[in-house]
């Protein structure tokens, strides 16, 4: 069976073989309309799934990772996931949320438009997946917070994540 590697970006320092689990009281930090979406998005979420602050979030492709650390910084991990993987949703389903949340407060809109996310085989035109997860392996390590910004500089430059010198390098390795 291979092995699925994939992506995390946290703050927390990890070593190779550790294990990542969620950061629960992630919801506790988000403001106006980010709560709002999680808010929405629990209420619409499959029962047999858990709650998204009860999951470890991955990226499936680097190119997401790396756009999410411009971000918000951290360190880049590559990971293998540990258990059950429970949804793989599209990130982007999630900022249209968001932006239907800063024009209005209908509920009954941002229900429908949160379904879009759960829904197994929908997604956007250039899909950023996020793989929801009971916990995961750090691999190794492949960005830390001090080349950050080496990293904006560079992307700032050609804007493009897959022609920055460290998506060659780190894709390549």
């Amino acid at each position: 069976m291979r092995i699925m590697h994939l992506y995390r970006v946290d703050k927390r320092p990890f070593k190779v073989g550790e294990e990542i689990l969620p950061r629960t009281e992630f919801e506790n930090k988000l403001e106006e309309e980010a709560l709002v979406v999680e808010q929405v998005l629990d209420e619409v979420r499959p029962t047999m799934l858990p709650a998204r602050n009860q999951c470890l979030f991955l990226f499936h492709e680097l190119a997401g990772a790396l756009m999410f650390w411009i971000k918000y910084g951290g360190n880049i991990y590559e990971v293998e996931p540990i258990g059950k993987i429970f949804h793989k949703g599209d990130m982007n389903k999630i900022d249209n949320i968001l932006d239907i949340a800063r024009f209005t407060d209908d509920r009954e809109l941002l229900k429908v438009a949160a379904n879009e996310y759960w829904k197994p085989g929908t997604h956007t035109f250039k899909p950023c997946y996020e793989i929801l997860v009971q916990k995961a392996k750090v691999i190794k390590c492949l960005a830390i917070e001090n080349s950050l910004q080496a990293f904006k500089n560079d992307y700032v430059a050609i804007y493009s994540i897959e022609r920055t010198n460290m998506y060659k390098t780190l894709i390549n390795s």
